[in-house]
């Protein structure tokens, strides 16, 4: 039972196919050529008139004067809103700019002689009380750098290894 019943399921099935194969027999060359047809058309022609169409289409919508009566207050709007926040923005930057250059210009002060105590600085110094002088000065008076045995502490000063100095290759 179960035997003819596969049978007359497969036999169905090739009587459905068996007309769609017949006419792709007889007629597979037309319809080759009739896909390709369509394919042309639509590539050559109907596509090009639907992009111009649609072009065409949004042009007049982009151009409608109510819309473009719109999109031109908002804008104009929104150019306000951003020239306000740039001048804003420019005048906080000048404020800044100016507190760093009175900043600068207070680090880089160099005071005048009236200000001080007693008409102006020493140099080398750095500082203005008399026992930092005082001490300055006798560190001053024991030590010459141009002398090879002033201030050194170890006593001795830099000599050159002889090793180096007579040896030819």
């Amino acid at each position: 039972k179960k035997k003819n019943m596969t049978m007359m399921l497969l036999s169905q099935i090739r009587n459905l196919l068996s007309k769609p194969l017949y006419l792709l027999q007889r007629h597979g060359w037309t319809i080759v050529f009739a896909f390709l047809l369509v394919y042309l058309l639509n590539a050559k022609v109907i596509q090009p008139r639907l992009q111009d169409y649609k072009r065409e289409k949004s042009y007049r919508e982009a151009t409608n004067p109510e819309r473009v009566r719109l999109l031109s207050r908002d804008m104009k709007r929104i150019r306000e809103r951003q020239q306000e926040e740039t001048k804003r923005r420019a005048e906080a930057a000048k404020e800044e700019e100016e507190k760093k250059r009175v900043e600068e210009m207070k680090r880089r002060r160099i005071a005048n002689p009236s200000e001080t105590k007693r008409g102006g600085h020493r140099l080398g110094s750095g500082e203005d009380d008399e026992t930092t002088n005082s001490t300055n000065n006798n560190m001053r008076s024991s030590y010459n750098p141009m002398s090879p045995n002033s201030g050194a502490s170890s006593g001795g000063y830099y000599r050159p290894s002889l090793s180096n100095r007579y040896s030819h290759d």
